[in-house]
């Protein structure tokens, strides 16, 4: 008996723990892309378990809404022809035709910014929405919107750059986890930034004598797995899991002193 009683207790803590994991997981950063235009905001957009909330206002301004904020009540409203949203602190409702209908979806105000599920939109919008694992980005496609000027922002990420580092890494890290992707991705970021490396990706992953793979003739025409273009995504969104190390190597370097060696990562040795 208290053997089934000390495994139930097990389990529960076990599922408090998922539960409280799953509450408070990190918000990830996302773009947003209308048709071919990039959304430009004054806040991130956010992926948070596994939903993705837009800043309300710019999304709704760039598919041609009328935005009010009724400071009294604390609500924002979003008026399209016959079309009226209104979305508060946890949640909203459709007035569409004299009629209130709740909307599903927790809502949040965030710095002042209100943030809303983005397929809630594209619901009421009537447009399609995909979402870009690789590239974290959510593709609203909507005939006939023109995206204002002022709403016109740039990718945030260069997708060449990503071409060629999701590349290497996939190369370099072989079957590796997408954690030592990552690293090794963030080696290569590192150097860019460093004064002692080039100013690019490319020309970081092309200098003479560095990463073997990269004057393979067949080396341009490598297509990324997924995995190594996960990792890069993250790394070029700014995860880092290897601080500002600069070297990897699959054995400890001779060379190299023992205090800039930073850690072992399946098998892989990262140096400063």
């Amino acid at each position: 008996m208290n053997n089934k009683i000390n495994r139930k207790m097990s389990l529960l803590l076990i599922l408090i723990m998922v539960l409280t994991q799953i509450a408070f997981a990190e918000p990830v950063p996302v773009s947003v892309k209308i048709n071919d235009t990039y959304l430009k905001t004054d806040a991130e957009h956010l992926l948070i378990d596994g939903r993705v909330y837009v800043v309300a206002r710019f999304v709704a301004e760039a598919l041609g809404a009328q935005v009010t904020w009724d400071e009294t009540n604390a609500v924002a409203h979003f008026v399209k022809e016959d079309m009226h949203l209104v979305f508060g602190q946890g949640g909203g409702k459709s007035l569409r035709i004299d009629t209130e209908i709740p909307i599903e979806g927790h809502t949040f105000i965030s710095e002042g910014r209100l943030y809303v599920p983005v397929r809630v939109f594209a619901e009421f919008f009537l447009s399609e929405v995909t979402w870009i694992s690789e590239s974290r980005t959510v593709q609203i496609t909507k005939e006939d919107v023109v995206i204002p000027e002022e709403l016109t922002g740039e990718a945030p990420i260069d997708e060449k750059e990503l071409e060629w580092l999701a590349r290497m890494v996939s190369v370099e890290a072989r079957d590796g986890s997408v954690i030592k992707k990552i690293a090794v991705a963030n080696v290569i970021l590192n150097r860019v930034k460093s004064d002692q490396f080039p100013d690019t990706v490319y020309d970081v992953i092309m200098q003479k004598g560095q990463f073997p793979p990269a004057h393979w003739t067949s080396f341009p025409g490598i297509e990324p797995d997924e995995v190594s273009i996960e990792a890069a995504t993250r790394a070029l969104y700014g995860e880092n899991n290897v601080e500002t190390c600069l070297y990897f190597n699959l054995k400890p370097f001779s060379w190299k002193p023992q205090s800039d060696f930073y850690k072992e990562i399946e098998g892989d040795y990262f140096y400063y």
